[in-house]
């Protein structure tokens, strides 16, 4: 999918690495996972984050 928008209105300004570990945000979480299919193998839980 592409998108017209600018990097800063999508951006906190940090440069991160494969390695590096971030918090995204899908605007408050309702549960229904919808943003997490078809990721690959881009996202990985752990039983922690599954349980919370």
């Amino acid at each position: 999918m592409k998108r017209n928008v600018s990097l800063a209105e999508i951006s906190d300004g940090r440069l991160y690495g494969e390695n590096d570990m971030v918090k995204a945000d899908c605007h408050g979480c309702k549960g229904c996972s919808k943003c997490c299919h078809g990721m690959g193998e881009s996202i990985v839980l752990d039983p922690y984050d599954i349980y919370r």
